[in-house]
C-alpha cells in the first residue's frame, strides 16, 4: 500500500511497530534472484524530557530489482537492529527497572517521478533485560505491505525518522519508579546516505491484470476541501529571509528582517476551502526603505478580524497547494510619511495568493507568499516619491508553519475521520491462526476507487454493466500477524456510494449503493424488455485479504457486504409497466466477491462471484407482478465480476492525497 509519507498518527498500537516504506529482511538473509540488497547503519539524534541521546540503527534490506507500474513492489520481511546508548540502561538501574519493552516506529519514503510515499511496516514489540553494563542491542521483526508503482520510472526508498516507546519494568514486571512510558522523536543526523534502494519501474503491458483507466467520473466530489492536523498554528520567517513590500510604480522596497504569524487551521474532510485557515495575530518588524528609512507596519490581522487562509488548487504532482490569504489591511508610517495598504479601494480588503509546500523528508512546510494579489497603497501623505495613492504593491515572504498543515481538495467522499467505518457483523473475517496478534490501525486512513463490471441474471441469460461504482473505504482497520505461521492478514471496512448529481437538493443526495443499472433482456425468452435496477447496500463492507507475512504476497482476498436490488422504469415491448415505486427484494441478501493473488486494495483488480437474488415484493400497481419478477429474476447463480481501479488514498492524518482523483477502470468480461 502506497500513502503519501508524513507523521504517523498520535499513537503507536501497544503491540506493533509500522515501520515505513523500507524493505528489510532478517540480517544474514541473502537475497532472492532479481533483489537488491543493501545494510545501512543509520545515526539517530533523539529527544526526550531526560536529554538528546544519539541512537543508531542497522536495517538489511531486500527489495525486487524491477517492477511494473500498478502492480505491487513487494519488500521481504522486516527487521532492524536498535542500540540504545549506555546512558540510558544506566538511567534504567536506578529505577530498579530489569528489562525494557520497546516500540520502534522508522519513517522512510517511497518517491516515485518526484512524489514521496510511505507504507506501513509491522514490527513486534520486543523486551530486554537491561544490562548491568554496556549498550542495549535490540533486533525487532516483522511483516509489510506492498507498495505500488503508479507510473513507468524509478521507486526509491529513503530512510527519513526514527520514534520509540520505551516501557521499563521492574522483577516482578510492575512498573518502574518513572514514567511508565518514555517517548522519543528522532532525527537522521546529517551527513549520511539515506537511499536503500531505487526500483526501475517499467509501463505495464496488455498481459497485465490492472485494467487501463479512463479519467475520474460520478459526481462524488464537492469541492469541499481536507485540512489536517487544524487547531493552532505559528509561521514564522526563517533567518535571513527577509520580508519585502515593493510599490511597482515608483520602486520602493520596503524590508523586514522577520515576520511572525499566529492562527488557527481547520480539521476535517469535508470542509469549506473558503476560511480553511486564518491568521489571527500578523507582525513584521525591524523593516527599513530606502535611505535606511525605518518604517513601522501595523497590520489588521486580530481574534474579531483574522486574515483569512483560503484553498484554491491543489498539483498532485508536485504536492503543491495555492491558497490566498485576504481580508488584508496594514498601516505604513515613518517620520513624516504615512499610507494604508488595502485592497482594490482604501476601504476594501486586499488578498495575495502564496503556495503551501511540505517537505516530506523534515516535516517542513513553507508558505511561500506573493508576488500575486491584488494589494494597493492608499492615503499616502508626505512620502513623496515613495509611493502615490493607488500604486500596486507586492508582498514577497516565506514562512516556515508550525506543525505543518496538510490542506487539499477531498479527492474521495465524506469519511469519518475520527472512527472510520465499522466491520459488518453480519460476516465473519477469516480465521487467523491460533497465536495471531490483531493490531488495530492508529487512525483511520480513507480510500477510494472506482469498481466497473459486469453482472448477468442467469434465468434470462443477459448481462448488464455496472458502474462506474465507488468504493469508499478505511484502509486496514486491522492486520493480524502471526509471523511463526508466516501469517498476515489486513482487513478494511467500508462502503459504496453514489450521488446521482452534483449539488445538494433532495434528488442529488448520496447513497451508498451503485449506480442504477438500465438493462434491456428477453423476458420468457421472446419479449423485449427494458428494466432499471437499483442496488442499495445495507451496512458496511468488509474486505478481508490474507497473505504470507515474510513476503507480504496477498494469496486471497474476499469482499462481503448486504444489498437490496429496487426495480423501476420498466418498459415490456415498449410500453411502461407499472411496478410502483417499491418493488424490490424482500431482503438484503450476501454479496460475495473473491479475488486470487492479483488483486490488492491499492492496486485494484479483479473480484467475482456468485449471487442469490430473493424473492420480489411489492412489485405492481393494482395487480400483484411479483410473482413475474421471481419466475424470471430471483434464484442462485447469478454471476458477478468487477474490476477495482487504483485506490486514491484520499485521507491520511498528516498527509497529502495520492494517486488522486481516483480513474475509472476498463472492466475485464
Amino acid at each position: 500500500m502506497i500513502w503519501l509519507s508524513r507523521r504517523p498518527g498520535a499513537r503507536i498500537a501497544a503491540t506493533a511497530v509500522i515501520l515505513a516504506g523500507t524493505g528489510v529482511v532478517l540480517s544474514g538473509a541473502a537475497p532472492a534472484a532479481g533483489r537488491q540488497l543493501t545494510r545501512p547503519s543509520l545515526a539517530f539524534t533523539c529527544q526526550s524530557p531526560s536529554g538528546s541521546p544519539r541512537i543508531s540503527a542497522h536495517v538489511a534490506v531486500s527489495i525486487p530489482g524491477t517492477a511494473t507500474a500498478r502492480q505491487p513492489i513487494r519488500p521481504a520481511a522486516p527487521a532492524v537492529t536498535l542500540t540504545l546508548p549506555r546512558a540510558y540502561g544506566g538511567q534504567l538501574a536506578t529505577v530498579n527497572a530489569a528489562t525494557v519493552s520497546v516500540t520502534a516506529q522508522v519513517r522512510s519514503e517511497v518517491t516515485e517521478n518526484g512524489r514521496s510515499a510511505s507504507d506501513p511496516w509491522i514490527l513486534k514489540t520486543v523486551s530486554a533485560a537491561v544490562p548491568s553494563r554496556g549498550d542495549l542491542a535490540l533486533r525487532m521483526t516483522g511483516a509489510v505491505q506492498p507498495v505500488t508503482g503508479a507510473a513507468a520510472g524509478n521507486a526509491t526508498f529513503t530512510a527519513a525518522g526514527l520514534s520509540l516507546l520505551l516501557t521499563p519494568r521492574t522483577v516482578s514486571g510492575t512498573a518502574a519508579t518513572m514514567p511508565a512510558t518514555t517517548r522519543l522523536e528522532c532525527t537522521l543526523n546529517p551527513g549520511q546516505t539515506t537511499t536503500l534502494a531505487t526500483v526501475p519501474v517499467v509501463a505495464a503491458t496488455g498481459g497485465t491484470r490492472a485494467a487501463p483507466a479512463t479519467a475520474a467520473a460520478g459526481h462524488f466530489l464537492t469541492g469541499l476541501w481536507q485540512s489536517s492536523p487544524g487547531g493552532r498554528l505559528s509561521a514564522t520567517t526563517p533567518k535571513k529571509k527577509v520580508v519585502t513590500l515593493k510599490d511597482a510604480a515608483t520602486g520602493t522596497v520596503i524590508a523586514c528582517t522577520s515576520s511572525a504569524m499566529s492562527g488557527t487551521s481547520k480539521f476535517g474532510q469535508q470542509v469549506s476551502p473558503s476560511g480553511i485557515g486564518s491568521f489571527s495575530s500578523v507582525t513584521l518588524v525591524t523593516c527599513t526603505g530606502p535611505g535606511g528609512k525605518t518604517f513601522t507596519i501595523a497590520t489588521s490581522a486580530s481574534a474579531s478580524h483574522p486574515w483569512l487562509l483560503n484553498g484554491r488548487s491543489f498539483d498532485s504532482a508536485s504536492d503543491v497547494t495555492t491558497v490566498t490569504i485576504s481580508d488584508i489591511m496594514a498601516g505604513i508610517s515613518a517620520s513624516g510619511c504615512s499610507a494604508t495598504i488595502a485592497g482594490p479601494s482604501s476601504t476594501s480588503p486586499g488578498t495575495v495568493e502564496a503556495t503551501n509546500s511540505i517537505d516530506p523528508n523534515v516535516d517542513v512546510d513553507t508558505l511561500s507568499v506573493g508576488p500575486s494579489g491584488n494589494l494597493r497603497v492608499w492615503n499616502v501623505s508626505g512620502c513623496t516619491g515613495l509611493f502615490n495613492s493607488g500604486d500596486v504593491i507586492t508582498v514577497a515572504a516565506t514562512y516556515k508553519v508550525t506543525p505543518p498543515q496538510f490542506v487539499s481538495p477531498a479527492f474521495c467522499p465524506p469519511f469519518p475521520v475520527k472512527t472510520g467505518f465499522p466491520f459488518n457483523p453480519h460476516f465473519k473475517l477469516p480465521t487467523p491462526p491460533p497465536g495471531s496478534r490483531i493490531i488495530p490501525a492508529p487512525t483511520p486512513v480513507q480510500g477510494c476507487a472506482f469498481i466497473k463490471g459486469f453482472t448477468n441474471v442467469s434465468k434470462l441469460g443477459a448481462a448488464a454493466l455496472i458502474g462506474p461504482a465507488f468504493g469508499n473505504v478505511q484502509q486496514s482497520r486491522q492486520t493480524i500477524l502471526n509471523l511463526a505461521r508466516n501469517y498476515i492478514q489486513f482487513d478494511s471496512a467500508g462502503r459504496l456510494y453514489y450521488k446521482p448529481c452534483p449539488g445538494t437538493a433532495p434528488k442529488c443526495k448520496a447513497i451508498n449503493g451503485l449506480p442504477p443499472v438500465r438493462a434491456t433482456f428477453l423476458s420468457f425468452g421472446f419479449t423485449p424488455t427494458t428494466a432499471t435496477l437499483q442496488i442499495t447496500q445495507a451496512g458496511t463492507l468488509n474486505i478481508a485479504s490474507v497473505g504470507t507475512s515474510n513476503t507480504g504476497l496477498l494469496t486471497s482476498s474476499t469482499v462481503q457486504s448486504l444489498a437490496s436490488i429496487r426495480v423501476e422504469k420498466v418498459l415490456v415491448n415498449g410500453a411502461p409497466l407499472n411496478v410502483g415505486p417499491n418493488c424490490h427484494t424482500v431482503r438484503p441478501f450476501p454479496l460475495v466477491l473473491n479475488a486470487g493473488p492479483g488483486y490488492s486494495i491499492q492496486a485494484g483488480g479483479v473480484l467475482s462471484g456468485t449471487i442469490t437474488v430473493p424473492p420480489f415484493t411489492g412489485c405492481g400497481v393494482g395487480e400483484n407482478l411479483d410473482p413475474i419478477f421471481n419466475a424470471s429474476v430471483s434464484g442462485p447463480g447469478n454471476f458477478a465480476q468487477l474490476t477495482q481501479g487504483v485506490l486514491c488514498t484520499g485521507w491520511t492524518p498528516e498527509a497529502f492525497p495520492f494517486q488522486c482523483p481516483a480513474l475509472v477502470p476498463k472492466p475485464t468480461r
